[in-house]
């Protein structure tokens, strides 16, 4: 397909000059003027005007009158305005009557008509027809020719007369009648130049070089007219009008093949300018212009060689058209307009190839064929969208689908008026056929009427070619054949074309080519939808195998197709007509993932092997197995099983087989599963590579361990083993065990997957392997790991079996130990709480989570000590400040990352319960990075719950502290968790509060208030007793406050009443000051409310 195919041809073609040749069409094919020169061919039987235009345009009756540019100019320009017009007029003596002269000077007006107002030249060439050879000669052969219109006309009218002599004295009022007529001739005919001749000299004619000459000065007068009249009339500051007139001065420098491509970018920039400001025309003119502007640059550049400015230009044509020129058209327009132009610019490059096809994405036309094919599928996927609900309608105006190949080219084109040389580009034609109508006009088809006819045919065969081209030019260079999934990419957009025409054969060709690709990579939707395609394929090809496996993959749960969807593929599966046959497996095929493997076990002091099958099934339904057989190297070892198997769904079926002894290398070959439903067997097999290995205690290989002890419990513990031979290994495993059953000792490969099993490959003489693993403790402790290798040493031409074995200890600890102090609040106003007493708690790291309490000095009990005092437990309505300290105890650097509060049912976290931490990078001191015995510590204020009222002490567990951390040196996270110790809780029926101001001035007085709350139903004695606070500086003794108000008192407080103590004070120094100290104590409970020791203090202003 030509790169302009989407376009009309006089546009995309070479422009040439037109010249017309009128009448006697057999001479017309004799006239040559050279490669640049278009013939138009005018028959006698033809009128001049029907061919060539009389007028500067035309408009239909249903367009509208103007737009921006319209859509005929190129083709009136190419063939129906003539530069020089040629008429060519036959000449024989018995011809020369009334009608001969009429009929040539008819042609002439005929000719005047069409080229008035125009620079058109006008020549007439009359060819002798005559038999005589008189009249020849009287012609004479050097005179054959005359350029002079009245020499020529008084030639023929001597020849003329001179024959009329000869005739009979009949003839004689005849002579005067032809020379009546020789003379109007010769007056009507003012053509530029008149040529005589005869037909065996016609070829000599010197009129193609004059023809040229004027055709050049046609064209030539017609751009300087174009300039003078565009300067004069000031179109140069219209866009609209500059649009118009740089494309049509771009077309005639074609033309006269001078350098167009300046107007072509003249015109091209003033598209954004008709975009940015408001005008009539719609947006679909515009970018339908800057289409047309941008093919005509391309198909200048690419032909020079200048592809890199043909794509930088384009590209940055494409990326406005997407974001701007087709904002707000329908979407199917907007990508069959974008599939037009990437097709374009893929032929161009396909056409002038280059070197840089092969190194560039942008510049490979394999690139634009497949984005044109992509924007193709788009086209057909909106079209079929936009006629979903109508298709019934439109099937039964416009027919089924057909295979028409023609099919895009009819969407691309002609549905969008591309090609109709009517009205303005980029405007819809409202004209429709009456038939046409009569089927739409009274349904919805009429309102998508441009896009249903799409629907009658079939774009895939278009789609898929341009795919291919795609493919085809890819595979052309190294550096895109490398590129796998782009290539494989292409190739499943080309089998889904051909599933989408039924060519199943084709079709399933590319998609197997492509799905091992996609199974490598673990593309699981793109894997199911190839297997769908192939199973498909499969089963109309009744290909067996394939349609098989395909089942088998899609029912299996390793795709992403639903539960119900996968058994009724498996129905399928077992209702599928097909004879008996073996079917090797593969990992992807795999419905059942089977498994062999040898395990050893001592009995009476010998070595007995056991061979274990393990089968999981992949399916959604339940699978019955018929029996299963197991082929060895020795066969004497060979297994057949008849007994049935059931395997349910998404369940593991085990056998354990005992072997005997083995004293040999012994190989798996095989195992078959057998499957009987309906008519049919099927034997599924799967090629196992399992090989028993007799064993012998060796001391061939040494074990070394690489680790930075100490583990911290609950982390990813990373080490290295290092095994040194001084022998060649054919391959073994390492398996790690802990030495102490009771150990919970995990372990791990390197990808953290729970393994204690790690196979290894060849290994050389006198080299060491290392394997990488991490384990994981849960608790401290020393614990003893034994490392046991079973491998392979050649031995000459065979192989032993050997058996290594060691310990190695490791010890592991808590990475923190925890402080915790509870501290004791004093409401002292509104929204404010005072700190005034402190427990302290002590992680034990060698008991757990258990915590021990500080103890204090215990004082000697005495009569007047009260059974409870404010410091040994925190009344339930005051606020808790916990404050946690992790310590750590680790030799090396950790860092924490993180630390949680988890509350119980009963606490709440007044304050934000977590806290992350990030690394410090300004140079300031990192406080998240731990060494041995420093500490990070964090306080969360408790809201603690309700308790009953009385003396007794109630503990409240506050919940968990969890601790995130890592080694400075490693990424991996390790949480720990501390049970928090319990916080003794109290509701006394007398309750305390203290109001006063947080700072005041200097001699300035102030109020202190103490209030006590009885909220029992019991009357209560409380004694208070106030202490003076002073200060001593320099020997002397200085009053800090001075205040009035009750000493020493005892207050009788009603039930469920109020007592407020009011003082005044007055403070004497700045500064920090002391506030009295009170002792307050209730005689019925014989409890502390508060004691002299508590103190407070108010900031004092000067």
């Amino acid at each position: 397909m030509p790169s302009g195919k989407f376009y009309p041809e006089e546009f995309t073609n070479v422009p040439q000059k037109v010249v017309g040749l009128v009448d006697n069409v057999e001479f017309h094919k004799r006239l040559h003027f050279g490669k640049d020169i278009k013939k138009i061919s005018v028959d006698d039987s033809e009128a001049i005007k029907n061919v060539f235009v009389t007028k500067k345009n035309t408009t239909n009756e249903n367009m509208k009158s103007n737009g921006l540019f319209p859509r005929r100019w190129w083709y009136k320009t190419q063939f129906e305005i003539p530069s020089v017009l040629i008429i060519i007029a036959r000449f024989h003596e018995k011809s020369v009557n009334d009608q001969w002269e009429k009929n040539i000077i008819k042609r002439v007006e005929e000719a005047k008509e069409v080229i008035q107002n125009r620079e058109t030249k006008l020549y007439l060439v009359i060819v002798n027809m005559s038999n005589s050879v008189e009249l020849v000669d009287k012609m004479g052969q050097d005179e054959s020719t005359s350029k002079t219109p009245r020499q020529s006309l008084e030639k023929v009218k001597n020849i003329l007369e001179a024959s009329s002599d000869e005739e009979d004295g009949e003839e004689d009022d005849k002579k005067n009648i032809i020379a009546q007529h020789t003379q109007e001739l010769k007056n009507h005919i003012k053509a530029e130049m008149i040529y005589t001749t005869i037909p065996e000299e016609f070829e000599k004619m010197k009129l193609g070089s004059t023809v040229k000459a004027k055709s050049q000065m046609f064209y030539v007068d017609l751009v300087k007219k174009m300039k003078r009249k565009a300067k004069s009339s000031g179109k140069y500051k219209q866009p609209d009008l500059f649009l118009q007139h740089a494309m049509k001065l771009a077309f005639y420098q074609e033309i006269l093949q001078h350098r167009p491509l300046k107007d072509y970018y003249d015109a091209y920039e003033a598209i954004p300018l008709l975009l940015d400001n408001p005008s009539q025309y719609q947006k679909r003119e515009i970018f339908t212009c800057a289409e047309y502007l941008c093919y005509k640059i391309i198909s200048i550049l690419v032909p020079e060689k200048k592809v890199t400015d043909a794509i930088i230009f384009f590209q940055r044509h494409m990326n406005n058209y997407k974001r701007d020129w087709a904002d707000g058209t329908p979407q199917y327009v907007k990508y069959a307009g974008m599939c037009r132009q990437y097709f374009t610019l893929a032929s161009l490059l396909r056409s002038n190839p280059s070197e840089k096809h092969g190194e560039r994405m942008d510049e490979s036309p394999g690139y634009y064929f497949l984005c044109a094919a992509e924007c193709a599928q788009q086209r057909r996927n909106l079209t079929e969208r936009s006629c979903a609900d109508y298709m019934d309608q439109v099937k039964e105006i416009y027919g089924d689908v057909t295979d028409n190949e023609a099919t895009l080219n009819y969407s691309l084109v002609e549905n969008d008026d591309a090609i109709v040389r009517s009205g303005f580009l980029g405007k819809m034609i409202t004209a429709i056929e009456d038939e046409e109508f009569a089927k739409v006009s009274h349904t919805k088809v009429m309102e998508i009427r441009h896009i249903a006819k799409e629907l009658h045919f079939n774009a895939s065969l278009t789609i898929v070619e341009w795919f291919m081209d795609a493919y085809k030019m890819f595979s052309l260079s190294e550096k895109f054949r490398q590129q796998t999934r782009l290539m494989h990419y292409v190739e499943t957009c080309i089998g889904n074309e051909w599933f989408a025409l039924k060519n199943y054969e084709k079709a399933l060709h590319h998609f197997q080519q492509v799905i091992s690709m996609y199974r490598q990579e673990g593309w699981v939707d793109i894997i199911t939808h190839i297997n769908e395609k192939i199973r498909r394929s499969s089963s109309e090809l009744a290909k067996t195998e394939s349609f098989v496996r395909s089942s088998l993959e899609l029912a299996s749960n390793r795709l992403s197709l639903p539960a119900e969807t996968a058994k009724s593929i498996y129905d399928e599966l077992e209702s599928f007509a097909c004879d008996s046959f073996v079917l090797p497996m593969k990992n992807h095929v795999a419905f059942i993932d089977a498994e062999l493997a040898f395990s050893p076990s001592y009995e009476d002091g010998q070595l007995n092997m056991y061979l274990n099958l393990t089968l999981k099934s992949n399916l959604p339904k339940k699978i019955n197995i018929d029996g299963f057989s197991i082929e060895f190297s020795d066969e004497s070892f060979n297994i057949n099983e008849s007994q049935p198997i059931e395997i349910e769904a998404h369940s593991t079926f085990k056998q354990h087989m005992k072997m005997g002894t083995i004293i040999s290398l012994l190989n798996v070959n095989s195992l078959t599963l057998h499957h009987q439903f309906e008519n049919k067997r099927l034997s599924y097999v799967w090629d196992l590579d399992v090989v028993h290995y007799p064993e012998r205690v060796s001391s061939t290989l040494s074990l070394s361990l690489d680790h930075h002890p100490p583990v911290i419990v609950n982390e990813y513990y990373s080490m290295q083993l290092n095994v040194k031979t001084d022998a060649p290994l054919s391959g073994g495993v390492l398996v790690l065990a802990s030495q102490d059953k009771s150990d919970n000792t995990v372990f791990y490969n390197d990808q953290k997957e729970e393994r204690n099993e790690h196979r290894f490959g060849s290994i050389e003489k006198d080299s060491t392997f290392t394997i990488p693993i991490y384990l994981q403790c849960d608790v401290a402790g020393k614990r003893s790991i034994q490392v046991t290798i079973r491998y392979q040493k050649i031995h000459g031409d065979k192989s032993i079996n050997l058996l290594f074995r060691e310990s190695f200890t490791i010890d592991s600890i808590y990475p923190l130990s925890l402080d915790v102090v509870f501290t004791g609040t004093r409401h002292i106003g509104k929204n404010k709480h005072h700190v005034v007493a402190k427990q302290y708690f002590k992680y034990e790291q060698n008991t757990g989570n258990n915590f021990i309490q500080k103890t204090r000095k215990k004082r000697a009990n005495s009569q007047n000590e009260p059974s409870l005092r404010y410091k040994d437990g925190y009344p339930c309505h005051d606020p808790v400040i916990m404050t946690s300290k992790v310590i750590s105890q680790l030799s090396f650097p950790i860092r924490i990352l993180s630390i949680e509060y988890l509350p119980n049912d009963e606490c709440q976290s007044l304050s934000p319960a977590s806290k992350e931490l990030s690394p410090v990078t300004d140079g300031h001191l990192d406080t998240s990075v731990l060494k041995h015995g420093e500490a990070y510590s964090m306080s969360h204020i408790l809201k603690l719950p309700s308790v009953p009222t009385g003396l007794e002490l109630t503990n409240i567990w506050p919940g968990k502290l969890s601790v995130t951390l890592r080694r400075e040196s490693s990424s991996e996270p390790t949480t720990h968790e501390f049970k928090l110790p319990p916080i003794a809780v109290y509701d006394l029926p007398i309750s305390l509060s203290l109001d006063f101001p947080s700072e005041t001035s200097l001699n300035e007085p102030f109020d202190f208030k103490l209030t006590l709350c009885n909220r029992s139903s019991s009357m209560h004695k409380v004694n208070v007793i106030c202490y003076d606070t002073s200060v001593k500086l320099k020997d002397r003794t200085f009053k800090q406050l001075y205040f009035s108000g009750s000493t020493d008192t005892a207050l009788d407080i009603a039930p469920f009443s109020t007592q407020v103590l009011p003082y005044r004070l007055i403070p004497s120094l700045i500064g920090f000051m002391s506030l009295p100290k009170f002792y307050i104590h209730g005689a019925r409970t014989n409890t502390s409310l508060l004691f002299h020791d508590e103190t407070w203090k108010v900031f004092v202003k000067p």
